[in-house]
């Protein structure tokens, strides 16, 4: 069986349990992937909004598996429909980035323009004062500078280059990880879900990347700024850009592999009142999974719907008691 086939949840709970979990892994995968590009990189500001435009995706994608599940689409359709819907609030983050960065250097260079004005004004005063007598040198005019009169540098089309090799990513690492998941073997042992996807999201973003490149650079399409940067590009250039890519990549999807099924389960125990029946029991983690396989709702949907909204309340009844027994002296100690 492939991932896809193993992770379906087979109830309510474990419907928001595994989304959950998912949408929570993505965002510390997405923080982590983020963190690591801004080692190498000095410019922070775009980062912060690729972190935005990953965590995003894994949360959309997260509810959109279960819900096109749910109305009957077979699960490798849904994943890769689920892929593609999702990429679209991400792009949208991006693009919303891309011109809010390019609005800055756009005032940016405004201000330039009119301080080199300013500055060229104040010397042709200074040099009209100094031969206003003899008024054998008469300054050139300069044409005064207007906002209207500049071009603006804000592009307004989409780069669907760039929009493609995204969505490469995220559908080139789905198909890896669905097909040879469980077949990576590390050290004679099947690979653990983080190597696995760490693995697969190094080779997913690297491919991803070789292919804008060569859209970019070999059959030139795309915005021409890119087809020269391309074109231009240092061998030391291409090491950074494709070891930096690649490397986030294998943190953002090694992470997220890692962590989603112990948070999913985690959150899974929650829902089945596992931690409220645990809490303070000396084999909290026996007690914790005794719960989850104990306390399985009813297979109708009336029942599954009935568990959860009774575990919901019993967690939100137990923080509130929680925190109502707690006081400043409690969090002093802490």
């Amino acid at each position: 069986t492939n991932v896809i086939d193993a992770a379906v949840p087979s109830s309510s709970t474990d419907i928001v349990a595994v989304s959950l979990g998912e949408a929570m892994a993505g965002v510390i995968g997405a923080v982590l992937s983020a963190v690591l590009k801004g080692l190498a990189s000095n410019d922070r500001k775009p980062l912060v909004a690729e972190a935005l435009a990953d965590s995003d995706y894994f949360i959309a994608q997260a509810g959109l598996v279960p819900t096109l599940e749910a109305v009957g689409i077979p699960p490798i359709f849904a994943t890769v429909g689920s892929v593609v819907v999702a990429s679209v609030p991400s792009q949208l983050i991006k693009l919303g980035s891309r011109k809010k960065q390019r609005l800055i250097e756009e005032e940016k260079s405004l201000s330039e323009l009119l301080a080199s004005e300013r500055e060229l004004k104040q010397r042709r005063n200074r040099i009209r004062d100094s031969f206003t007598a003899v008024r054998r040198i008469r300054p050139p005019v300069q044409k005064s500078i207007e906002p209207s009169m500049l071009t603006p540098i804000i592009e307004t089309k989409t780069d669907f280059i760039e929009v493609f090799s995204d969505v490469t990513r995220w559908l080139g690492y789905s198909v890896l990880m669905s097909d040879f998941g469980d077949l990576l073997i590390w050290n004679g042992v099947p690979a653990s879900p983080g190597i696995a996807g760490g693995v697969f999201g190094f080779i997913a973003a690297f491919s991803s990347r070789l292919y804008a490149d060569l859209l970019y650079g070999v059959l030139r399409y795309g915005p021409e700024a890119k087809q020269i940067e391309v074109r231009t590009r240092r061998a030391a250039d291409w090491v950074a850009l494709y070891a930096s890519s690649s490397i986030s990549a294998a943190a953002l999807f090694g992470v997220y592999e890692q962590s989603k099924r112990p948070i999913s389960r985690w959150i899974q125990g929650v829902l089945a009142g596992g931690f409220d029946g645990c809490l303070g029991s000396n084999s909290f983690e026996t007690c914790f999974d005794a719960y989850i396989d104990a306390n399985a709702p009813e297979p109708t949907p009336e029942g599954q719907l009935r568990a959860l909204a009774t575990n919901l309340f019993m967690v939100g009844q137990r923080l509130q008691d929680i925190a109502g027994d707690t006081n400043a002296d409690d969090i002093a100690r802490l």
